[in-house]
């Protein structure tokens, strides 16, 4: 849970999510997602530890969410791209590429809720205000709709 010792930006623990008994934790430092099964008071349950379920393919990962089949999709923030991972796998570039404002400084994810958007990820950008694409290439804070059918699976 800790951040990496000699990391550049020191975040270890970032995103949580509670799912049926277990909590799920990306840590950024590690690019990676967490599961701990936890008891009913939220705690730790009696011997258990904290496992890998996802590992990324990228320097940081901010926030990240679990669809409904399990697939953990995480939002890079630095690197501008957004990947999905099945469970106990490595994850693959859905959208943006490093260099392009596609979901420059993603940071927030979410999944739609109702009948008409349940097959959207929404990635909530910061424009790559702390960290400009290309060294200087910012743009305003923006919400955008990914339609997820049909990757992985």
């Amino acid at each position: 849970m800790q951040p990496l010792p000699n990391a550049t930006l020191a975040i270890g623990v970032n995103g949580l999510k509670a799912r049926g008994g277990d909590l799920y934790f990306s840590n950024s430092n590690l690019a990676s997602v967490f599961r701990l099964p936890i008891d009913k008071n939220g705690l730790a349950a009696q011997g258990s530890q904290a496992t890998l379920v996802a590992k990324f393919d990228a320097d940081t990962i901010d926030d990240f969410v679990i669809d409904e089949k399990g697939e953990y999709w995480a939002a890079t923030n630095f690197e501008n791209t957004v990947a999905v991972a099945k469970m106990y796998s490595t994850g693959v570039v859905v959208a943006g590429t490093p260099t392009t404002l596609t979901v420059a400084g993603d940071t927030a994810l979410a999944i739609g809720r109702t009948k008409v958007d349940k097959d959207i990820v929404y990635v909530v950008t910061g424009g790559a205000l702390n960290r400009p694409v290309n060294g200087t290439i910012t743009e305003p804070a923006k919400v955008v709709a990914i339609n997820r059918s049909g990757f992985l699976g």
